[in-house]
């Protein structure tokens, strides 16, 4: 399924990152912490996610990664999402506690 998704296969992907949506959503929800939880919606983080995701799908197998590895390359493209999405509110006055 993997290396139909890596070869383009649009709905191989979709199947897959369907496959790894409830590990990565409660990965997210675990992560996400109460201020960026009253901005965001932890849905839409985990959208954006596979957004990159499927930009980037072939990076994930470059070393013939096993899918424990991918699917941890997933969280850690969650990962730098949210420390990214934290900058972003943080920078200008979008201080979540400051409101």
């Amino acid at each position: 399924l993997f290396d139909q998704a890596v070869a383009g296969d649009r709905a191989a992907a979709d199947r897959l990152f369907a496959r790894a949506a409830d590990r990565l959503l409660l990965f997210v929800r675990l992560r996400l912490g109460p201020a960026l939880r009253a901005r965001l919606d932890e849905h839409d983080v985990l959208q954006e996610v596979f957004v990159h995701a499927q930009r980037d799908l072939g990076r994930f197998d470059a070393a013939g990664s096993s899918d424990p590895e991918r699917a941890f390359g997933l969280c850690a493209l969650a990962e730098n999402r949210l420390r990214d999405l934290a900058a972003f509110h943080r920078r200008q006055r979008r201080d979540p506690a400051r409101e």
